[in-house]
Parts: structure tokens; C-alpha cells; sequence
């Protein structure tokens, strides 16, 4: 039997999702679209899906809209009929990174939204998660650009405090800990480039 399987539905950029396939029998055929693989395909591709749309609003500055996007992303990577496919957080190294990009989109929307403190603490609450997750699979270049993002919010923070005499020592332990992170990333890149070239 010829069988084409869609294993993402419509996809953002307009590549083809349906794969022909020869199986022997429609037994085949269930099993290939049920199988654990093929589920975690398709929802890792409906999350990506979710993330790219999600950025055309952040880049817009519609981050609300954004936030609802990433959020639908996030429900995709933890539904039930995935649930146990995997063993607590051991997910799938693809869906895992997969998650870790969604924290990270999300957590700088809301860097980027920068309402009030509440949401500047949200921000660094998910790219806390994405840099977990980046260390978990030691991409480094990934642990860098994270280090600079939570950089980023210790800079926010402390312009969001300034000018409060209350809060002068929060204020200068903020810019600190801004310059630290920065430094921090800078170290890691380096790190991370020095090893590319000894590979060449």
C-alpha cells in the first residue's frame, strides 16, 4: 500500500509535511502514525509552528499576542497524548530543545514587554528554564546568548529601580550582577570559538 503520512499539518514556511510511504499492510500503516516517533514529530512541528508566529507579533511589539503564541507552543510540548512517551523531564533531545527555544522566545518577549517588575521577574523566571535546559545539552553558544539575555534583565531591573534611594544597594548590586552575566557569556563564547578552530 502507498500511503502518505502527514506527520505536521500545515507548516508556517510552506514545506511539504506529507511523506509517501510502501507498507505492507493498514496494521502498517496505524502503527507508523501512532508510533511514539511520529507523535513527537508532530507536536514538536505544530510547537515550532506556534514560536515562528509568535515572533512575527514580539518583532511587531504585539507581545501579548506573542505570549499567547509561545504559551500554545509550550501546551503542545507537555499534552497528554505525549505525556508518556516520556519519563518525568527525560524528554526527547529534540523536543527538549525544542522547549528550551519556547522559554527562551517567551522570557524575552516579556524582557522586551517590560511592563512592570512582576513581568521583568517572569522574564528571568523562563530564561532561567532555557539556560537549565541548554546546559543539559551543553550547547554552549546556546548557555552564551542566554548568560547575555539574563544580562539584559539585571539591566532592565535595575533602570526599572533607579532613582528610589531606597533601593540605591539593590540598584548597584543589579548593574553588577548585569556586567557579571555579560562577562560571563563573553568567557563562554570565547571558550566555545577557541574549540570550533581547533576542530578545523
Amino acid at each position: 500500500i502507498l500511503f502518505g503520512v502527514d506527520r505536521g499539518g500545515s507548516n508556517f514556511w510552506g514545506e511539504p509535511t506529507t511523506f509517501l510511504g510502501w507498507y505492507a499492510s493498514e496494521e502498517e500503516i496505524s502503527k507508523e502514525i501512532n508510533s511514539p516517533e511520529t507523535l513527537i514529530y508532530v507536536h514538536q512541528h505544530n510547537a515550532m509552528n506556534c514560536v515562528y508566529i509568535g515572533d512575527i507579533y514580539r518583532r511587531n511589539r504585539n507581545f501579548n499576542k506573542a505570549q499567547e503564541y509561545y504559551q500554545d507552543a509550550l501546551n503542545y510540548t507537555k499534552s497528554n497524548s505525549i505525556s508518556e512517551l516520556f519519563i518525568g523531564e527525560s524528554y526527547h533531545l529534540e523536543m527538549y530543545y525544542c522547549i528550551g527555544f519556547i522559554y527562551n522566545n517567551y522570557g524575552m518577549s516579556l524582557l522586551e514587554q517590560n511592563t512592570s517588575i512582576d513581568c521583568l521577574h517572569e522574564g528571568f523566571e523562563y530564561l532561567e528554564k532555557s539556560i537549565k535546559i541548554y546546559m543539559d545539552l551543553k550547547l554552549y553558544k546556546s548557555i552564551s546568548l542566554e548568560m547575555s539575555n539574563l544580562s539584559l534583565y539585571y539591566e532592565k531591573y535595575a533602570i526599572q529601580i533607579k532613582g528610589d534611594s531606597t533601593k540605591i544597594i539593590e540598584f548597584e548590586r543589579n548593574l553588577h550582577y548585569a556586567k557579571a552575566y555579560l562577562e560571563c557569556s563573553l568567557l563562554i563564547l570565547n571558550k566555545y570559538l577557541n574549540y570550533i578552530s581547533s576542530l578545523e
